[in-house]
């Protein structure tokens, strides 16, 4: 989003910390460094409160950040107001790109049972956060709201009775048109080591699908990963070495290396289930890989609804995978149908979408018609 604003732009960017844009641009093949962006962080009393603390209380940041926000817009300095941090409440309309309606799940989950300990102690941690920020629903409904999918959107519309755009987010990096033949015969995995990706069920699905026959026993899995949860690479990781003789682990890897594995393997797979995009997906399918994925989220949207590519188990994924891997004409018509959907997911669509929305915004802010009954 800074990327596509910053040149025509005066931007000013407000974060927890000041951004590291020589890493940023590493990994994501921006052009921020050098650029003229302002950076805004919170006053050294409230990083000094909240920084040592033992949990890393995410909530209750981006509230304080919203506060500033309040505080910002009050002060009229600013012309448009824009939020990559989901729900958003900036005391005037603004624009808020979400991924899912994340105070508004914290609420439901704090609701759940309140007679817990752990729910009351979570009750507690989101009103807290509400007082911070004066946070308020109206505030979110006069956004204009940007969805990452339509998954995105229906949540953003059950929570909050408002309807988004769809404005997919780019995946990034410059990938290599390599021929199918010249392509390794394996899987790659990527994403964050965290829980919810699901790394086990990757695992065990093909080391399943290597029993199947020749055609798939000699596939691979490279799994390119991000720290994160030191606690779930400690589960994982016997795992992993059980089947360290078709498991290579690509750690912290930059764009341009994670660019060039997918763009010289034939297939994906992803383990999240439910997830909002699924910028793995988007990724591979610009690589020219054939991904596989659960059914639901984001990234059946990212590979057109094809229940070929949709797996509901890991049954289903096994007899799936084996399919595509057997059959040539299967995997050059999958490849077609998915190269068709290459540009949805373009930097420069990004880019000029965003644009237009901003600068439509600008000079007409979002109407209450955004919001629909129930």
């Amino acid at each position: 989003m800074a990327e596509a604003l910053v040149r025509d732009c005066s931007l000013t960017l407000l974060s927890w910390l000041p951004p590291d844009f020589d890493a940023v641009d590493r990994f994501y093949g921006t052009h921020l460094a050098g650029a003229l962006i302002e950076s805004l962080v919170p006053g050294a009393a409230w990083r000094a409160i909240l920084g040592p603390l033992p949990q890393p209380l995410p909530l209750i940041k981006n509230h304080l950040l919203m506060r500033i926000a309040k505080q910002l817009a009050r002060a009229d300095r600013f012309d448009v107001l824009i939020s990559g941090e989901n729900d958003t409440d900036f005391g005037r309309p603004g624009i808020q790109f979400v991924a899912n309606p994340y105070d508004h799940q914290i609420r439901l989950d704090a609701a759940v049972d309140p007679s817990r300990i752990r729910g009351a102690a979570l009750l507690a941690y989101w009103h807290l956060a509400h007082r911070i920020s004066s946070f308020g629903d109206e505030g979110v409904r006069k956004n204009l709201t940007l969805a990452c999918s339509a998954w995105a959107a229906a949540r953003m519309r059950d929570a909050y009775a408002v309807e988004s755009i769809v404005l997919y987010p780019p995946a990034p990096g410059r990938f290599e048109d390599v021929p199918w033949a010249e392509r390794s015969a394996g899987f790659v995995c990527s994403g964050r080591v965290s829980r919810e990706k699901r790394y086990q069920d990757v695992i065990e699905i093909l080391a399943a699908v290597r029993e199947r026959g020749p055609a798939s026993s000699g596939i691979t899995l490279d799994l390119a990963l991000l720290d994160y949860d030191a606690g779930y690479w400690r589960e994982l990781e016997p795992l992993v070495e059980r089947h360290r003789s078709w498991i290579r682990v690509h750690r912290n890897v930059e764009r341009e290396p994670l660019a060039r594995l997918l763009s010289r393997s034939r297939y994906a797979i992803h383990g999240m289930r439910e997830e909002p995009f699924g910028m793995a997906v988007a990724e591979a399918l610009l690589a020219g890989a054939i991904p596989f994925a659960p059914a639901g989220g984001g990234p059946v949207e990212i590979l057109g609804g094809d229940e070929r590519l949709l797996f509901s188990s890991r049954d289903d994924a096994v007899a799936k995978i084996g399919a595509v891997l057997s059959s040539r004409a299967l995997q050059d018509e999958l490849r077609e149908r998915l190269a068709s959907r290459q540009p949805l997911f373009t930097a420069e669509r990004f880019v000029k979408h965003l644009r237009e929305l901003v600068t439509g915004f600008a000079t007409q802010p979002a109407p209450v018609r955004q919001v629909i009954s129930r």
